[in-house]
């Protein structure tokens, strides 16, 4: 796995920096960039799009296809003219609503334009507005996603002044109306505002002056409140500029270039990795499809199983005789394994077959499949395979294995020895 920190000293100013940026690349239109072959890394993640808008005059959304490493340009139509109007349309928030896509941009002096647009995800006109609850020239809207019921959330680009302490204002829409359904007040730190999104039905954002730190807080159900941390705060391996979830429930960030996935919390280690997978662009803000009712499906720890399909050939024939198996032909067997130790691959087809003292090297190992699945009762606390496993062939030893097994009953059985393909000739 390869990771990049991002390392560039901007921090509060770094606005400022983006527009010097911008101005000098705006010139460049990058239409798709395969990350693919150069680092052969994939996100390690179920969902198949993910979208970013950059911090760039006249900005463009990209779209990253995590099953080819590959970044595609998305160009919309300038929806502001006129200098005093501030036409270069600098990109903020982006959210999917599993059809279409929501972004905002903030205009002169970094100021929102008082709407929230929506597109294509193709790219092209927008397709339609509604009002941003703070109005034109104001605040503007630093970050948007949709939670599960396909309600909207935002949180403001500048923070509000309440006695004197600065404060985020986050704000739940209905995107059909853009009426403000609730809303609440985050005390901050700094001159701007962090990413934002729904997860498990509560709300992550940063709130204070480091890159690297997200808050947790409960979702507000009035108007004007102050928003009430759940007392959870995730420190993450890397800065970040927006944040999402897949639909596995896997924390997805960006850091203006590269993709990680940081897994379920505490969001502390990086899963996956896809370095510059925005470059040359700045994405400010990233989306997933909705989110999903992610406590519901996530699976338990304990039941989570790791199971490697070994195919592999007995080279022997006196072992093959002495395990009632086939020499010379390729044969698969489904084992649990433990990600935690290093599996030796020979020992796991030898102690299979009933000959844990067999000679190794007579064991042949052609190829290894992996899979994880979710089981409906946690793993037997004994061995899958007994010790006193005669052979592959006996009728009881397979029911065993299936009594054992928790996939029984949906359709799945532990399967003995198998050939895979037909005898070498």
């Amino acid at each position: 796995m390869v990771s990049r920190r991002r390392t560039d000293k901007t921090r509060h100013g770094y606005a400022n920096t983006i527009l010097a940026v911008t101005l000098a690349s705006i010139l460049l239109f990058v239409i798709s960039t395969s990350n693919g072959g150069v680092f052969a890394i994939h996100l390690g993640t179920s969902s198949s799009d993910i979208w970013g808008i950059e911090a760039a005059i006249i900005a463009k959304m990209h779209h990253f296809d995590p099953s080819t490493d590959t970044t595609t340009a998305i160009s919309r139509v300038p929806t502001l003219s006129g200098e005093s109007e501030g036409e270069w349309e600098n990109g903020r928030g982006i959210a999917s609503d599993g059809t279409n896509l929501w972004y905002t941009i903030l205009i002169d002096r970094f100021k929102g334009d008082g709407k929230i647009h929506k597109i294509a995800p193709t790219g092209g006109a927008d397709i339609g507005t509604i009002p941003d609850p703070f109005g034109f020239n104001r605040s503007g809207v630093n970050s948007l996603d949709f939670d599960s019921s396909g309600y909207l959330w935002g949180i403001s680009s500048w923070p509000v002044q309440l006695d004197n302490d600065p404060a985020a204002v986050i704000f739940k829409i209905d995107s059909n109306t853009g009426t403000v359904l609730a809303s609440c007040y985050a005390r901050t730190h700094g001159d701007w505002t962090g990413p934002l999104a729904i997860v498990n039905g509560k709300i992550l954002t940063r709130t204070n002056s480091s890159y690297n730190q997200l808050t947790e807080y409960n979702p507000p159900s009035s108007i004007g409140d102050f928003c009430v941390p759940t007392g959870n705060v995730f420190t993450l391996p890397v800065e970040v500029s927006g944040i999402d979830t897949d639909n596995a429930g896997n924390l997805l960030v960006t850091d203006f270039r590269s993709l990680y996935n940081l897994g379920h919390a505490p969001y502390n280690t990086i899963l996956a990795s896809q370095p510059n997978a925005f470059y040359p662009s700045w994405e400010i803000d990233i989306t997933t499809q909705p989110e999903s009712d992610v406590e519901a499906t996530v699976c338990k720890v304990e039941s989570v199983q790791h199971w490697d399909k070994i195919v592999f050939m007995v080279t022997d024939p006196r072992l093959a005789s002495q395990t009632n198996v086939s020499a010379n032909t390729e044969l698969d067997i489904k084992v649990l394994d433990d990600p935690q130790k290093v599996a030796n691959l020979k020992q796991k087809v030898l102690d299979f077959l009933g000959a844990p003292n067999g000679n190794k090297n007579a064991i042949k190992i052609i190829d290894v499949e992996y899979a994880i699945i979710c089981a409906m009762q946690p793993p037997p606390s004994n061995e899958v395979l007994p010790p006193d496993f005669p052979n592959t062939n006996t009728p009881s030893v397979v029911a065993r294995l299936n009594l054992s097994n928790p996939l029984t009953g949906m359709g799945v059985q532990v399967q003995d020895v198998n050939k895979t393909l037909q005898s070498p000739p």
